[in-house]
């Protein structure tokens, strides 16, 4: 099950919004045996997207759905079928890729210092773990061996998410 919920983060939520498990229940304890059940398993985006078009006037709300649609999927086939969301899509998708290139510079330094021989792995790990805002996902690069934080971006949980858009926009407010 956790392989089919993963795989749903690659799903063009404008063309799918996931899968249908279909099968019988082993055990009768909860459900009778034999059964067949159904059960759907959506993408986050879709649901972000299903929100979307139902919606509300909340700015904040509608920011924070369209970061999760935005953090894993380009513009064309979304903004040829809703037009009217152009201006926040790309302001949101200007804020992932300044997110991207950010996290990317301080991994890309400190990776330069190691490569140098300036630092040990060690070094390294305690410079990344300075980021707070950062450090998770600079710690699971280095983990990974990626260079792009694009990856992981992708996968990151979306409340930790949207607590990133929100800090990296006040701390470049100030």
């Amino acid at each position: 099950m956790k392989e089919i919920v993963t795989l749903t983060y690659s799903l063009d939520p404008v063309e799918i919004a996931g899968f249908v498990a279909v099968g019988t229940v082993a055990t009768g304890e909860k459900f009778p045996r034999g059964k067949i059940y159904r059960i759907k398993i959506k993408s986050p985006q879709h649901r972000a997207l299903e929100k979307l078009c139902w919606r509300s006037n909340d700015e904040d709300r509608t920011r924070n759905l369209f970061i999760e649609y935005v953090r894993t999927h380009d513009s064309a086939k979304f903004l040829e079928r809703f037009p009217q969301w152009r201006g926040l899509y790309q302001d949101v998708k200007q804020e992932f890729e300044d997110i991207r290139a950010h996290v990317n510079g301080i991994y890309g330094s400190v990776l330069r210092q190691r490569e140098e021989g300036k630092i040990n792995l060690d070094q390294q790990v305690k410079l990344l773990e300075k980021e707070k805002m950062f450090k998770g996902i600079l710690l699971k690069m280095l983990n990974l061996g990626l260079e792009d934080s694009k990856p992981v971006l992708l996968t990151w949980p979306s409340p930790l998410i949207l607590r990133l858009f929100n800090e990296f926009a006040k701390g470049r407010k100030k």
